[in-house]
């Protein structure tokens, strides 16, 4: 048996060490990339005589022959790969690693090429394109690629009017300063690593995507992720003072965006996008009749201004979350002006629900406003001002919901049925001392002989009254009485008649004593208490079932009617009446207020 777990344990052993050695040939094989430097990269692209330049699975070091590529720069060195000129040829790079020390960014400067794709590629310093030409048919295309250190297009020459992103991972920042024609993002992430941000990075404002002060024809950006990573004073994207002609953004998360002097002049699109902090809107222009943001995509009072600090690139965002930045009445004014922009895109549009919620939103910064002016001067205006702003935020949205509105006049209804349920009323006849004689029919029910009939004919003795005299006239004066008057006369005799014989049949059936209840037997005793005990149930139920239905009834003819209907209250409850009827001339005011508006809205 010993050999049996001996040869059992090497035969695992070599099994798992075949399998480790197969692992690690893997990673070998798979950074055994081949390595060239900088200088080997240009002249393999100059010396190329195909259409197209293809490097792939490759890193790219520098190395001692590529000084004559180094440029001395006040704050660092980088390395300049200048003069590609071959309008007709392609490069392409896919699977390649550009390993530079962080502090020499690689410039491509004046590269002059028919087409240029980047696939699977790795830059672990900043790059920048320079001057660069691409054929004006062709997009730049970057296809999962990553890139640790900046990223930048600039410099007044470049000819380059078709950028995409796909996938791609960017971990400090790009910077687009070409003036493109079209730039696509798609399922991108915007991932800032703090350790390539330095103290002085966090002095100023800066930007993950930055696309300031350009003529952009067309921008889309579609599933992509911006992140700061709690990185101070660092925002998504800019767009201050571009001019765009399509602007696109669905399905991504942002953290911040800059519209500030931004204009969008055919189509501006949003949908299914958060933006979690701000949306910098100051003098920014876009297309009422040609926008379609549902408001679900702006809503939560992220729009706000972005003022910067005299002789600094610090941005400072202006809300209305404090009473400081409220009574800063300019800033105030253009937020509320952008705001009523927006309102004015949803209305024109037709879009009610988005329309409704910016001015909700409005409403609710005016409703801050009205506050900290109270509290400024506490006078009764002021006062009354800021209370009812509230009351309408609650009630009505602010005259923007009038299925609201009746919701809440339900609720006051059914808080005042709840009272008027403790209250007499002439309606139900039910009081204290109606359920005391109540009390006292059903004691001396058990300690007389008399039956249950006796006692509600008693209570009926009026109306029998009535129909024997009825019956009398009837009957004993037919030849005194027109023979078509009498025909008239057969059925309510006859209906009063039957009422009568079925009382007093039902009567004689429910005696359940038959005498005094000390005279029963100990079986029988049992039989008619709970017989009784389920009579008064039953009663009890009967009771608050009509005083909860005319208490309900009650409320809703005081609410309804403003206190001038039929109202049969006295005392204390009359009061409690008035101030119901009241509410009911304030709230349906209201209401009518906000329905007439909701359908006037659409005209």
């Amino acid at each position: 048996m010993k050999i049996k777990y001996i040869l059992l344990i090497v035969s695992l052993n070599i099994i798992f060490t075949f399998s480790y050695a197969q692992e690690e040939k893997e990673e070998v094989e798979d950074i055994n990339l081949r390595k060239i430097s900088l200088t080997q990269l240009m002249n393999e692209i100059n010396n190329c005589t195909e259409s197209a330049y293809i490097l792939s699975e490759t890193e790219i070091i520098p190395s001692k022959q590529d000084k004559a590529l180094l440029q001395d720069k006040i704050f660092y060195t980088p390395y300049i790969l200048d003069g590609i000129k071959n309008s007709t040829k392609s490069i392409y790079f896919y699977d390649c690693i550009f390993s530079l020390p962080n502090n020499a960014p690689l410039i491509f400067k004046r590269w002059n090429i028919k087409k240029l794709n980047i696939v699977n590629t790795t830059f672990s310093s900043s790059i920048s394109f320079e001057d660069c030409t691409i054929n004006p048919r062709y997009t730049i295309k970057f296809e999962n690629d990553i890139f640790k250190n900046k990223l930048s297009f600039t410099g007044d020459n470049s000819i380059i009017k078709r950028i995409k992103f796909e996938g791609c991972a960017f971990y400090h920042s790009l910077k687009i300063n070409t003036n493109p024609e079209q730039i696509t993002f798609l399922s991108s992430t915007f991932s800032a690593d703090s350790t390539k941000y330095t103290t002085s990075d966090e002095e100023s404002s800066l930007f993950q995507l930055d696309m300031a002060s350009q003529n952009i024809g067309e921008i889309i950006i579609d599933r992509c992720d911006f992140t700061s990573n709690t990185i101070k004073n660092l925002y998504s994207i800019n767009f201050n003072n571009t001019e765009f002609e399509k602007v696109t953004i669905t399905g991504s998360k942002l953290e911040a965006i800059n519209f500030t002097d931004a204009s969008i002049n055919k189509a501006f699109l949003i949908d299914s996008t958060n933006t979690s902090n701000y949306i910098a809107v100051r003098n920014f222009d876009f297309p009422e009749e040609n926008t379609n943001i549902p408001w679900e995509n702006l809503k939560g009072e992220k729009f706000c201004l972005f003022t910067t600090v005299e002789n600094t690139n610090l941005i400072i965002p202006y809300k209305t979350n404090t009473d400081k930045e409220i009574s800063q009445t300019l800033l105030f004014n253009d937020l509320m002006s952008a705001y009523n922009k927006f309102n004015t895109m949803y209305q024109t549009r037709g879009d009610k629900p988005s329309a409704n919620g910016c001015y909700i939103e409005i409403k609710d910064i005016e409703t801050k406003q009205q506050k900290y002016l109270y509290n400024i001067d506490k006078n009764f205006n002021n006062l009354i001002s800021y209370k009812l702003n509230i009351f309408l935020k609650y009630y009505s949205d602010y005259a923007t919901n009038p299925a609201r509105s009746l919701i809440v006049s339900l609720y006051i209804i059914l808080i005042f049925a709840f009272i008027f349920l403790f209250i007499y009323t002439d309606w139900d006849n039910i009081n204290h001392k109606t359920l005391v004689e109540k009390y006292k029919n059903l004691v001396y029910y058990f300690t007389s002989d008399k039956n249950i009939k006796d006692f509600f004919v008693n209570e009926l003795h009026d109306e029998l009254n009535d129909f024997a005299t009825f019956k009398t006239n009837f009957i004993d004066k037919q030849k005194k009485i027109p023979s078509f008057i009498r025909f008239w006369g057969l059925p309510l005799f006859y209906s009063w008649s039957l009422k009568n014989k079925i009382i007093i049949g039902t009567l004689d059936r429910l005696e359940i004593l038959n005498g005094s209840w000390t005279q029963l037997s100990t079986k029988r005793k049992l039989i008619a208490g709970t017989i009784v005990s389920f009579i008064i149930l039953f009663y009890v139920i009967y009771v608050i079932i009509i005083k909860a239905i005319n208490s309900i009834i009650l409320s809703l003819n005081t609410f309804i009617t403003i206190g001038f209907g039929e109202i049969p209250v006295k005392g204390l409850s009359m009061y409690v009446s008035i101030i119901e009827g009241f509410l009911g001339w304030f709230m349906l005011a209201i209401f009518s207020i906000t329905l007439l508006a909701q359908v006037l809205q659409n005209f």
